[in-house]
C-alpha cells in the first residue's frame, strides 16, 4: 500500500519537476544548451537507471514475499494466495467510485506476480523521472552560475585591457 502510494506520488511530482526543467532550459542560450546536452551525455541514462531500479525493487518485493509465503505456510500449512486483494487490506482509493473499482481490477484484483511487478514499474519509473528532472534542474542552474562567472570575468579583463 505504502510503496505503490509512493509510486503514484514520484509519478505526480515528476510533472511539475519536468515543466521546471523545461522553462529552465528553454532561458538557456543555444551555446549552454550544446554543452548541457554534452555534459548529459557523460551522465547515466535515465532509461538504464529506471531499469536496475526496476530489478532492484524487483527483487526486493521477491524476497519479501517469499518470506512471506514461507510463513503462511508455516502458520497455515498452505502457501495460497492468489492476489494482492489477500496481502493489503488497506488500498489507495480517491473516493470516486468508478475510479477506485478501475484500480482494483488493475492493480489488487491481479494474480501475485503481476501485481508485484505492476507495483516496481510504477515505483521505478516515478522514481527515475524524479531524479532525472532534479539532475538536470541542478546542472542548468550550476550551468548558468557558471557562464555568469565567466561573463563578469571576461568583462573585467575587457575593461583591463582598454584602459
Amino acid at each position: 500500500m505504502t510503496f505503490s502510494f509512493i509510486g503514484v506520488l514520484l509519478l505526480v511530482l515528476s510533472v511539475p519537476l519536468w515543466t521546471c526543467r523545461l522553462v529552465l532550459f528553454l532561458g538557456l542560450n543555444p551555446r549552454s544548451r550544446g554543452i548541457l546536452k554534452r555534459v548529459r551525455r557523460h551522465g547515466g541514462s535515465a532509461i538504464r537507471f529506471a531499469v536496475r531500479t526496476f530489478g532492484v525493487t524487483l527483487a526486493a518485493f521477491g524476497v519479501v514475499f517469499s518470506l512471506l509465503i514461507v510463513f503462511r505456510f508455516l502458520k497455515y500449512g498452505d502457501t495460497h494466495v492468489r492476489s494482492l486483494s489477500e496481502i493489503f487490506r488497506n488500498r489507495l482509493y480517491l473516493g470516486h467510485g468508478g475510479i477506485d473499482s478501475q484500480v482494483d481490477t488493475l492493480v489488487y484484483d491481479q494474480a501475485l506476480p503481476v501485481g508485484l511487478i505492476l507495483f516496481c514499474v510504477i515505483f521505478s519509473f516515478g522514481l527515475a523521472l524524479v531524479v532525472s528532472a532534479l539532475r538536470d534542474i541542478f546542472l542548468i542552474r550550476k550551468l548558468k552560475r557558471r557562464i555568469t562567472r565567466l561573463e563578469r570575468a571576461q568583462k573585467r579583463q575587457d575593461v583591463r585591457t582598454t584602459s
